[in-house]
């Protein structure tokens, strides 16, 4: 069987300078695939091309087989469901509404939301450990619960790709473990597939099976995360010294000591 996602030649630019050079990868069915690198690597920007936001000046992005380009608006949105780091909500849509949108996709113009969609909604949430949070405004959440909702709302979107920007930027450590054990029961119970740009290679090591290195808009290494998570290509990636280490079984990385302290 083929990949699922493959990009070839992808190239894009905001204004003269290349952010994403000439990438090349593929993602198959059933992966969570992890994007490192360090801040303004391009990591972002990739993820909007690979949802179809943004048009690269060369190269393209294939799904099953067919160009992203091709699709029409609603069936990229039943394709691939999104993620992103922020979003800007003025209005106090309760919770359980926000959720609901995900169902957007599936619904003529004219139709509203039925009870199986509220049904949907409201068991994804009692799975995120989220339904006492149903009838609050969307905007008086903190940071961390709203990405937790932007996340159920994914889910009950039932794309077979979800694309996540810097999923856990603002979780703390129970939520961000909460949010990566969701994501990997996702992908084994409904066969589902994941790409996520994510922060701190430790949650690599316990969430991906495959990774994509990324600086100055360039891959790096790609490929398994047991062959490419490695010290030397870490500390190439980031310009700092990184090791990996074995600790109780498991592989972690440690970052260098400060100089001083204070």
């Amino acid at each position: 069987m083929g990949p699922l996602i493959s990009v070839t030649d992808l190239s894009f630019r905001y204004t003269e300078a290349a952010v994403l050079k000439s990438l090349c990868f593929d993602i198959f069915k059933g992966e969570i695939c992890a994007i490192i690198g360090p801040n303004g690597s391009g990591k972002s920007t990739l993820m909007n091309c690979l949802n179809g936001f943004f048009t690269p000046q060369s190269g393209s992005v294939f799904v099953s087989g067919q160009n992203i380009k091709s699709f029409r608006v609603q069936e990229r949105a039943r394709r691939i469901a999104f993620v992103s780091q922020e979003q800007i909500n003025s209005f106090p849509y309760q919770v359980i509404d926000m959720v609901v949108m995900g169902r957007t996709p599936f619904l003529d113009f004219f139709n509203r939301p039925s009870r199986f969609d509220y049904e949907m909604s409201w068991e994804v949430l009692n799975n995120l450990g989220l339904a006492e949070l149903g009838h609050r405004p969307f905007t008086s959440l903190s940071g961390g619960e709203k990405q937790l909702v932007r996340l159920a709302r994914a889910f009950v979107q039932t794309s077979e790709i979800l694309l996540l920007d810097e999923p856990t930027v603002h979780l703390d450590i129970k939520n961000t473990y909460q949010m990566l054990n969701a994501l990997s029961d996702h992908v084994l119970q409904k066969d589902k597939t994941i790409v996520a740009s994510i922060h701190d290679p430790n949650l690599v090591l316990d969430f991906a099976q495959t990774v994509i290195m990324i600086n100055n808009g360039e891959i790096l290494e790609w490929g398994p995360v047991d062959q490419v998570m490695t010290s030397d290509n870490l500390s190439r990636l980031y310009h700092v010294r990184l090791n990996t280490e074995k600790v109780n079984g498991s592989t972690v990385i440690t970052y260098p000591r400060p100089a001083h302290k204070y």
